[in-house]
């Protein structure tokens, strides 16, 4: 496939923040210009941005921040916002495909394009066993091979206890949720032959 024949396409890279400066943000920015260079017009999407993580201006990207006004305490209030926000600058861009960085963010990928006719891959960083706070692990729509992942790998074994901490009910239910969401909206994400560049 040739760059002349992706010219007109437009890809957006997706994550819900992009306020720290690590390795997958390092990884975005590269994937952004490796999209630039096949013939895309490629966008980064974000709800909240610092120039910070441009590794000194290193990366010139093309920022999108839907999302700077409303930060409502409440998590189900604010995410539902941010969802209709993404939305609305999915259909005002009229992309071809937009790219998830993470499991967390396919939810956010998920409900902006139900009922829509744009699609969505991801290119997950890291996954949730990276993040010791993560309750989402313990959940038990992972239980049938939580111990066959940390077992998987020396680190997750040291750093990853092998029964959650403690939590209220209220915690517990909201971790239930969150995973079964990022479960299908994970699952949803389709691996495009749009991508695949000679």
């Amino acid at each position: 496939m040739s760059d002349s024949d992706h010219k007109s396409n437009k890809a957006i890279l997706f994550t819900g923040s992009l306020t720290f400066v690590g390795g997958a943000e390092r990884l975005m920015f590269e994937e952004a210009k490796y999209l630039e260079k096949h013939g895309f017009q490629s966008y980064i999407l974000t709800g909240d941005f610092k120039q910070d993580v441009l590794f000194n201006q290193t990366y010139k990207p093309n920022v999108h921040v839907f999302n700077t006004k409303y930060n409502h305490k409440n998590l189900l209030i604010r995410t539902t916002y941010r969802i209709l926000a993404l939305r609305r600058k999915i259909r005002e861009i009229k992309l071809d495909i937009i790219i998830s960085s993470s499991a967390w963010d396919c939810i956010y990928c998920y409900f902006a394009t139900l009922f829509t006719p744009f699609i969505y891959a991801t290119h997950i960083h890291g996954t949730i066993f990276w993040f010791g706070d993560a309750l989402e692990k313990y959940a038990l729509i992972h239980k049938r091979v939580f111990n066959e992942i940390r077992e998987s790998v020396s680190g997750h074994k040291e750093f990853i206890p092998a029964h959650p901490p403690k939590s209220n009910l209220t915690e517990r239910i909201k971790a239930e949720v969150v995973a079964i969401a990022v479960f299908f909206a994970v699952r949803k994400a389709k691996k495009s032959s749009f991508f695949l560049i000679k």
